[in-house]
């Protein structure tokens, strides 16, 4: 009777092999692991569509508030207009004389590059060029033979024009 049980148990252990091949096993670990790569690249495309829409979205609300343009105060305009009338008072000027105690150079037209050499009043020099309240002098020392070059602020100058062949010049302009 023993060796029937155990023919019975072999035979059904065929039996349960033969209907699960070990082929079949084989193709359904195949079957979940192409879903986990489906799955993985779905995953990643809907990420990639995401941050798409964050950055319309972004785009978006630029659009809606862009950042607004804030004219500068009335303080700030009125000194601006100041300086472009000066620097238009003294753009047919040649000569320039100082009518301030003491004057300093810049070496560039900005209040900051403040520099150590300086004119006093009445000192003359050539205007070449004016920019921002500025005006670039050329001063020549006839004491001492030396030139010296630099912005001065147009506030602290004097103009002479010239007309014709330079006879009869005209103080202030």
């Amino acid at each position: 009777m023993k060796s029937k049980i155990l023919l019975s148990i072999i035979t059904l252990s065929f039996g349960i092999s033969a209907c699960y091949p070990p082929n079949e096993n084989k193709n359904e670990n195949e079957k979940v692991d192409h879903e986990k790569e489906l799955l993985e690249a779905d995953r990643k495309l809907l990420e990639s569509e995401k941050k798409l829409l964050e950055s319309e979205k972004k785009l978006l609300e630029q659009e809606k508030n862009p950042k607004k343009y804030t004219a500068p105060s009335p303080k700030v305009q009125e000194n601006n207009l100041t300086i472009k009338r000066l620097e238009q008072k003294f753009l047919d000027v040649y000569e320039v004389y100082v009518i301030v105690n003491k004057t300093y150079f810049h070496s560039q037209p900005d209040p900051s590059t403040r520099q150590k050499a300086y004119l006093v009043s009445g000192d003359s020099g050539t205007l070449t060029n004016v920019r921002n309240g500025f005006g670039y002098i050329e001063f020549y020392n006839s004491n001492n033979g030396k030139s010296t070059n630099g912005w001065i602020r147009l506030n602290d100058l004097e103009g002479n024009t010239f007309y014709g062949d330079g006879e009869g010049a005209e103080d202030g302009v």
